[in-house]
């Protein structure tokens, strides 16, 4: 009898922790029981109905983080703005005005004085036609007076190329498989047209790499992070049905960490055997390591313009941090060189700047998405995860789900056509 007493006091109180711990798991934000949630990972064949092709596939939920579990963070929570700073240049161009005060000069000033080599002055939109359509994917150069090139680009799926010489005064050479067209650099800054004979087709191919830091400071938003990205790579794959879509991963932290880089290669996720390899990558890495405030972000971005990509094709960079560089010119001329690599390669950067991160690194990412034809995208603080984020000060623009947005900027740079974000807050 004392025995069953003694059982029973004891077990009670485990009882009760047991069911309060799965009631509040059940209601935790992120919580695959959370209604109105997409997890991210679809069930076993969902995916290959979804896209309506291939085999149907895929492991049950694989939780982030790595492993499985019954439950993930469910994908749809963060939110996040994003702003092309072309296309409001002027914009762009305030913020490294002089004022008599540092109130009233730019926020880059200093940036720019100290960090030159990612000069986005003297900018030059070229247009590229033929018989009146727009070309894309064609190699846009400037060249100085004695034929040297200065600055490479290549059109976007509406025909525009940006520029960013050094010079003012020599060419600018539009080329498009065997056509091509030279003309004088203009006097002012004004954009510009070249009219091709012809162009080469562009390829129904996407081509995206996540360059994602994993040190210990992003702990708080990894496991949404991955549950949001995971949910992308879905999304795309359904609404470019038939497109091939290849995608790749570089994971990195800094020096002294024992898996500073960690490369995943391209592959086709319209293959749900491939889809399902790439997914499992992006969930099972976590963060650690990093030490000091400033990452490798460098050497990653240097790693990642170096690798495979196709020609005349849509290919995006979406670097994921919360911290800048090293500061030195070593660093900064490592980064300026892989920017200017992707520019030269028609690779768009898309920063997503994540919680914890500076001026300086707003800075840095802002200017690679200008110098490449990218959008600066940053997560915010209306969704509660996560820490502090940066607030960039652009009121114009729209707050929406961080997956919403970053589908809606695949699609528009593959079609050259951008829907309009839908406010988080309005669905």
């Amino acid at each position: 009898m004392m025995k069953s007493i003694f059982r029973n006091v004891i077990l009670f109180p485990v009882i009760c922790c047991l069911l309060f711990g799965m009631i509040a798991c059940a209601k935790m934000p992120g919580s695959s029981t959370e209604s109105g949630k997409n997890s991210g990972v679809l069930p076993i064949g969902d995916y290959a109905a979804a896209v309506g092709r291939k085999d149907g596939y895929m492991s049950e939920s694989a939780g982030p983080m790595g492993g499985s579990s019954g439950q993930t963070v469910a994908a749809g929570q963060m939110t996040a703005g994003a702003w092309d700073d072309n296309a409001d240049y002027d914009l762009w161009r305030g913020l490294f005005e002089k004022g008599q005060t540092s109130e009233d000069s730019g926020k880059f000033v200093f940036y720019a004085a100290t960090a030159k080599k990612l000069s986005t002055e003297n900018r030059l939109e070229v247009n590229v036609v033929n018989d009146g359509q727009p070309v894309a994917g064609a190699k846009v150069v400037s060249c100085d007076p004695d034929g040297n090139v200065t600055f490479s680009a290549v059109t976007n799926a509406v025909g525009v190329a940006y520029l960013f010489p050094s010079n003012r005064e020599g060419s600018i050479r539009a080329a498009s498989g065997e056509f091509e067209q030279t003309i004088p650099m203009p006097a002012d800054n004004a954009p510009v047209q070249i009219a091709l004979g012809g162009a080469e087709e562009k390829q129904d191919l996407i081509e995206i790499m996540f360059v994602v830091d994993v040190t210990g400071s992003m702990g708080d938003e990894i496991s949404y992070l991955q549950a949001e990205l995971g949910d992308v790579i879905r999304q795309v794959a359904e609404s470019n049905a038939a497109a091939q879509i290849r995608l790749s991963f570089l994971f990195y932290r800094d020096h002294g960490d024992q898996d500073i880089f960690t490369f995943v290669d391209f592959r086709d996720v319209t293959e749900s055997k491939d889809y399902e390899i790439q997914q499992k990558e992006l969930a099972k890495q976590f963060a650690s390591g990093g030490g000091d405030y400033e990452e490798a972000m460098d050497e990653a971005m240097e790693i990642a313009v170096s690798k495979q990509w196709s020609v005349n094709s849509t290919k995006l960079i979406f670097l994921v941090l919360d911290a800048p560089i090293h500061s030195g010119e070593e660093y900064e001329g490592r980064y300026a060189n892989a920017v200017a690599t992707a520019a030269g390669w028609g690779i768009r950067i898309c920063p997503v700047l994540a919680s914890g991160a500076d001026t300086f690194c707003e800075y840095l990412t802002r200017s690679a998405a200008v110098l490449t034809g990218g959008t600066f995208v940053f997560l915010t603080d209306d969704s509660g995860i996560g820490g502090e984020h940066l607030d960039p000060e652009l009121p114009n623009a729209v707050i929406e789900y961080l997956n919403a947005c970053l589908v809606r900027l695949i699609n528009g740079y593959h079609t050259g056509t951008f829907a309009d974000p839908v406010p988080w807050n309005a669905q």
